[in-house]
């Protein structure tokens, strides 16, 4: 469902205490399919909607990611090499193992639906750091909000599009990975490292263009 900027930010307010306040924490389940308990990635495969991210903020995020691993990088898996990463749209499909069968019948409609947003809106958009965030017991990540209100409009709108060939069951949240747990429980003194992050790092709400 489509939100307002207002919505969103009431929505994700989530993103600014994500860490459990008391009794450690538990990786997800679910990251045994993307990392080993040694935290070597496994293969996982799938079809993701993205934007690619120019070299400024590239930087920006690789610095915080090295502050992440010098602080808790005991509970953290092999590192997501900067140059890769990126703000996901929306994703299709996506599985452990293989590629799914269902991506080579979700791309003409992909590629259509992207050329379609390439004649209908503006060549880019812009969003504004929010914090850092641990998500759903399986990564760290840098959460991200609309700049502006045309701009969430346009995101929403782009979103529902893929929405129509994919319907994911949860709504858009802006954000680039910047670390995966190494599947695991972790007591206090890894939290309080992570917390320290996330309270003086990428906090200064910087406006970034996302190109279509």
């Amino acid at each position: 469902m489509a939100e307002t900027l207002q919505q969103y930010r009431q929505r994700t307010a989530f993103m600014e205490d994500s860490l459990p306040r008391e009794g450690g924490l538990r990786t997800a389940a679910g990251l045994t399919q993307k990392v080993a308990p040694d935290g070597r990635f496994l293969p996982f495969f799938g079809d993701t909607m993205i934007f690619s991210l120019e070299e400024p903020l590239l930087r920006w995020l690789a610095d915080i990611q090295e502050a992440l691993y010098a602080a808790a990088g005991p509970c953290l898996a092999e590192r997501i090499a900067p140059e890769t990463f990126h703000i996901t749209l929306h994703d299709l499909l996506n599985q452990p193992g293989c590629m799914p069968e269902g991506a080579a019948r979700n791309r003409p409609a992909a590629l259509e639906a992207l050329a379609e947003a390439r004649r209908q809106y503006p060549p880019a958009v812009a969003v504004r750091s929010r914090c850092l965030f641990s998500m759903v017991g399986a990564s760290i990540v840098m959460g991200f909000e609309p700049a502006e209100e045309a701009d969430c409009a346009a995101l929403m709108a782009l979103h529902e599009r893929f929405q129509a060939i994919v319907p994911l069951g949860y709504p858009l949240t802006l954000h680039v990975t910047l670390a995966y747990y190494k599947p695991g429980t972790y007591g206090e003194d890894v939290l309080q490292g992570l917390r320290q992050v996330m309270a003086r790092m990428g906090r200064e709400g910087r406006v970034w263009p996302l190109r279509l």
